[in-house]
This record gives C-alpha cells, sequence and structure tokens, in this order.
C-alpha cells in the first residue's frame, strides 16, 4: 500500500500577514485570494463559529488549565460525542497529557475515541503551557501543527499570539520532520501539516514575505527532495 502523501499549508488563508506580504496587489477579494492559495496549497485551516461545524473535522482546542485528570478525560469524550461523526482532532496546551507519565494512557485514550493527536512542533521548554513533539498516529488522520520555537516570545507578559507565533523555520529544523512524516504516511490514511506562524520577516533579497507560506512551501520542498509524498 503506497503511504499517504503529506498535504502543508497554513493556519489561516486570510490573515494581516498574508494579505499584506503575500497575495499579489491585484488579488482582493476574498474569492480571488482563495483561489490563489489554492493553486499553492492543498490544505487550509478555517475558523468556524460556534454555530456550525466543518463537514469533516473539528480542531478540539484544550487551553493550558485543563490538565490530565478523569474529570478532564471524561469531558473529552463528552466533546468528542457532540461531533456527531465528524472527526476530532485534539490538542493539548498542557504538558500533563503528554508527559512521560500519562502520554501512553492520553494515545490510547484518544485511539479509543478515534480522534487523532495533534502533533504540535513549538519551543522546547519545560513550560507548563508547552506539550513535548509526540509524533503518534490515533486515528485514520494525521496532523501535525507548526507554531515555531520562539522561545522567547511564547510566554512573555504583553505578548499577543502573532508574537508567539513569530517564527521563520530554518531548513535543519524541517528536516526534522522529514522520517516522522515519512512514518505517519505509512500509518495514517491521511497526514496535514498546518503552519500557525502570523507574522512576516525579511528575506535574503530584503523584502518582507509571510512566514506561514515561505515555511510551508520550504517543508514541501525539503521533504520533495527526500522522496516524501506530497499533495
Amino acid at each position: 500500500m503506497a503511504p499517504a502523501p503529506v498535504r502543508i499549508g497554513t493556519c489561516s488563508w486570510a490573515d494581516e500577514a498574508l494579505t499584506k506580504h503575500w497575495y499579489p496587489k491585484e488579488v482582493k477579494s476574498a474569492e480571488e485570494r482563495l483561489r490563489y492559495y489554492a493553486e499553492r496549497f492543498s490544505t487550509v485551516e478555517v475558523d468556524s463559529t460556534y454555530y456550525r461545524l466543518p463537514d469533516e473535522a473539528m480542531l478540539l482546542q484544550f487551553p493550558s488549565y485543563v490538565v490530565y485528570k478523569d474529570v478532564s478525560l471524561d469531558y473529552l469524550r463528552w466533546a468528542v460525542e457532540q461531533l456527531d461523526g465528524d472527526r476530532a482532532l485534539v490538542e493539548f496546551r498542557h504538558r500533563s497529557w503528554l508527559d512521560e507519565e500519562n502520554r501512553a494512557d492520553t494515545l490510547a485514550f484518544l485511539e479509543k475515541l478515534r480522534a487523532a493527536n495533534v502533533c504540535v512542533d513549538a519551543p522546547r521548554t519545560e513550560a507548563k503551557n508547552l506539550v513535548p513533539t509526540v509524533v503518534a498516529a490515533t486515528s485514520p488522520l494525521a496532523y501535525a501543527r507548526m507554531h515555531g520555537r520562539n522561545a522567547a516570545t511564547w510566554n512573555a507578559r504583553g505578548g499577543s499570539a502573532s508574537d508567539r507565533f513569530d517564527y521563520l523555520y530554518p531548513d535543519d529544523e524541517l528536516r526534522e520532520w522529514v522520517e516522522p512524516l515519512r512514518e505517519l504516511g505509512k500509518k495514517a490514511d491521511e497526514v496535514y501539516v498546518l503552519f500557525n506562524n502570523n507574522r512576516w520577516s525579511r528575506t535574503a533579497r530584503g523584502e518582507l514575505a509571510a512566514q506561514a507560506p515561505l515555511n510551508a512551501s520550504a517543508l514541501r520542498g525539503i521533504l520533495d527532495q527526500e522522496g516524501v509524498p506530497t499533495a
């Protein structure tokens, strides 16, 4: 059986970084921007209201005050049940879920629920609101979110979300994902990688460019070089 191709994209197609520093100036309407995006990437995250869930999958993010304990497991089970058949992608924000003590039980619980463990790339510190990077497929859909490794801004006082996720990945850090994604492609039916970097950086040519599409394009190029199928 052929491995699943890796679909790579960004966690938004309409944030300020993209509208200012990625879309051509003549691409102005939402329809034009979505078409432009779709010609370059094969997946994207779309924010949903509380009143309508996506047809296929829902990202369930558990804030850092939700720690691993029985009542949290009960709530997670209830939340997945509310999706009424839509696939659940679960991203934890407190490290107790995936520390050495609870990791195996958490992954087994997700597998029982047929919910996807969201693999997270983030700063490598011991902060309680940072989970370890655990590459594991707990459902037929494998999912990774790339938050960047900006440890200096992650818990900075007064910092915004855009400060926290302000990060342009160097190639060596993206290459760390080659073998994990190759293995996920063998274990899952679908593999997705989404970049959650919503600022901009200056390129080698001196131009300002949105980080997320730069990161996504760089990872796709590296995977193509290494023979990991992409879509």
